[in-house]
């Protein structure tokens, strides 16, 4: 209930702020497990692509975000999975990503690791992809 009133609310916010165009969108699968790869360009980046789709989206989100008590009950409602990108302890993150996929949901993730600005060339974060 709340991540779809979220989704609703955020769709109306971003009409007012952007032009979004989807193409495509028809193509994206309605049931199934599914992995949203994109781009982070701006901290909207998220919230767009939240909008956007019509089924809840587990996004990685760095641990920063978890700081705060609102914050942090925002990205738990939001079903986001939070990263310690210092520790390089990755494994707990790993894990609950595939449990989503696992379960047939959809996963989301920025391979870039933070945003980067027009023009702006940065490689994918090492072991974005892997094989088992």
């Amino acid at each position: 209930m709340f991540y779809t009133s979220m989704r609703w609310f955020s769709k109306i916010i971003l009409c007012f702020i952007f032009r979004i165009e989807v193409i495509g969108i028809e193509n994206f699968p309605k049931t199934g497990p599914v992995i949203v790869a994109a781009s982070h360009t701006s901290n909207y980046d998220p919230v767009i692509l939240f909008s956007i789709f019509n089924r809840k989206i587990h996004f990685l989100a760095k641990k920063e975000l978890y700081q705060r008590r609102m914050t942090n009950w925002l990205f738990q409602k939001l079903h986001a999975i939070p990263v310690d990108r210092q520790s390089g302890m990755v494994i707990r993150p790993v894990r609950r990503s595939l449990k989503v996929i696992e379960n047939g949901e959809v996963f989301g993730i920025l391979p870039k690791g933070k945003r980067c600005k027009n023009g702006e060339s940065v490689n994918p974060k090492k072991r974005v992809a892997f094989s088992g």
